[in-house]
Formats: C-alpha cells, structure tokens, sequence
C-alpha cells in the first residue's frame, strides 16, 4: 500500500468502515498529482467528485462582481472534503472555484459511487460525520467573521490552520480572514512582538 493509501485507510478504520468496505473504497479512487497552481474547479461547473487531499493544500473560493476574489476555505491534507457541498449535494451548478496552492495529491470517487456507499450504514454514518463536521466548522467561521475583530480571526486562523501561514501566499490568507493583506502583515508583526 502506498503512503498515501496508508493515511486513508488509518483514518477510515477510526471511522469503524470495515476492511473489506476499504479496501474496496481504496481500490475505487482516481488518484491526481495537481501541481501548485493548478485549477481544479471553474464556477459554473457541478460538483461531481468527492475527495480526499492526501498531501498539499487546496483553496476554494469565489470570484465577487468587482472581480475580488474571496477565500471561503482551505482544504489541507489529510483530509476529505469536497470544494462545493451545496453542488455536491444539490447537482447545481457550484459558485466555486478550487486551486492547488501546492503540490497536492487527491484522491477522487465519482458522486455515482459514493451515493451507491451511502445505501450501507457503514459508510451513511461516515458521510454524515463529514457533514456534522463540516457544519459544525462553517458555522464557527461565519460566526468568527461576524463576531470578531481581525485580530481574534487571525489567531484562530493560525490553531485551525498551524502550518499555513508559511506554505502559502500571504493574500489567500487575507482574504480568508476578510482583510487587506497590508492588515494581514500589521498583525502578523504585532504577534510577533
């Protein structure tokens, strides 16, 4: 088994999926080496693919009218996750767009593929811990981003995402954060001090 495969089959024993059902999960996905930069997702396309980032870091976001572009989330490995839960799930079209900011290694399954998994209890329950998870952590952004000054969203910024601030390029974070990036380096200078 490569490294990789090793990662996602620990996690989805913790998540009590039973060997047969894994190796089988394994055995279906399309594995993709993206380089740094590469686009992954335009807006305006479905959604059809649920992932898993075994290495490297993805973005996802969406582009404003004044042509902006706003960070909504990042994806680092290891991790499953999917770049538009409403296209996901809905079949429209997504918002999104989704970007390697590294070089990453993902594991894909077709929607077709998962939704026949989700028929089993097994894998029902790990879809919906996923989503209880997800839910759970886009609330407390959207919260963060209401409630909090930069400052505060910064530091949770930097206990949900440890090792970002030095892997990826300083805006992708000021925009994930709802600042300017020269905001973005006065701060950083700040907890610095």
């Amino acid at each position: 088994m490569k490294k990789q495969e090793l990662i996602l089959d620990t996690i989805l024993t913790q998540l009590s999926i039973p060997e047969e059902e894994r190796m089988i999960f394994i055995s279906k996905a399309e594995v993709k080496k993206l380089e740094k930069g590469t686009p992954f997702m335009e807006p305006g396309k479905r959604c059809n693919k649920f992932i898993f980032v075994a290495e490297g870091i993805l973005c996802y976001g969406i582009h404003t009218k004044e042509s902006e572009i706003v960070i909504r989330n990042f994806l680092v490995g290891p991790s499953f996750g999917s770049y538009s839960i409403y296209s996901y799930l809905s079949n429209e079209p997504s918002w999104n767009f989704c970007k390697s900011l590294t070089e990453t290694i993902i594991f894909e399954w077709p929607k077709s593929f998962m939704d026949e998994l989700m028929l089993k209890v097994c894998w029902a329950n790990f879809f919906n811990i996923l989503l209880v998870k997800f839910l759970i952590l886009k609330e407390e952004r959207e919260i963060l981003r209401l409630q909090q000054d930069a400052s505060k969203r910064y530091l949770h910024f930097l206990k949900e995402f440890p090792n970002l601030l030095n892997s990826i390029p300083q805006y992708y974070i000021a925009s994930y954060l709802s600042i300017h990036p020269q905001s973005l380096s006065r701060i950083k200078r700040f907890y610095k001090k």
